[in-house]
């Protein structure tokens, strides 16, 4: 489930930093101060280190703040990225990290028609019509997304929509794990001058 949220981020980061470069502010054991962007350009982000901590902020949307390890270079690195962990190591944790998706939307009605046991004509043309309300985008926001839970709630499709969950990590938050661990590759690559960067 969310796999192609998942994959835009990840297509959206890469797009994002195919020119950046790192400058290095500071670097001084734990305490760091690296800066991504491409020369002459609009778009940076900034990552600062202290013993225990890591932030990020810059043009990818937000400030995040994540508290683990001593080193937390050693908490991201080399890693698959992991929102739903690491957003438990940040304050914002259950707050502003998470929006609505459409796609999970769509991926929760679909299992929704997927498990009816018995469909007849009227809810199978209900189910099509609440999926072509979807792709034309009557579901672009929550309150449109219930009001089309609610039509298949009438229609027999489904009950208790009202508890469905409709968000998932919001595609700020994901680019900036996404940044994280490809700054770190930048950083531990300038380092090590023979080691290639992957990615």
């Amino acid at each position: 489930m969310t796999d192609t949220i998942d994959i835009k981020a990840a297509d959206q980061f890469t797009a994002y930093v195919t020119n950046h470069q790192m400058t290095v502010l500071h670097d001084d054991g734990l305490h760091r101060h690296l800066r991504f962007g491409t020369p002459g350009a609009v778009g940076w982000f900034e990552i600062v280190t202290w013993p225990g901590s890591l932030t990020i902020h810059g043009d990818l949307g937000g400030t995040h703040t994540f508290s683990r390890l001593t080193d937390m270079f050693e908490f991201f690195r080399d890693r698959p990225i992991n929102p739903g962990y690491w957003a438990e190591k940040t304050p914002d944790y259950g707050i502003s990290l998470k929006e609505y998706s459409e796609d999970v939307l769509r991926e929760q009605v679909v299992d929704a028609i997927r498990d009816l046991d018995d469909a007849d004509e009227d809810t199978g043309q209900a189910a099509k019509r609440i999926l072509a309300a979807i792709d034309d985008g009557d579901a672009c926001d929550e309150d449109g997304a219930r009001e089309l839970l609610s039509e298949g709630e009438d229609a027999g499709l489904w009950s208790d929509s009202w508890e469905w969950d409709l968000t998932y990590w919001s595609q700020p938050y994901l680019r900036a794990c996404h940044a994280i661990v490809w700054a770190i590759r930048q950083y531990d690559a300038a380092k090590s001058p023979a080691m290639p960067v992957v990615g």
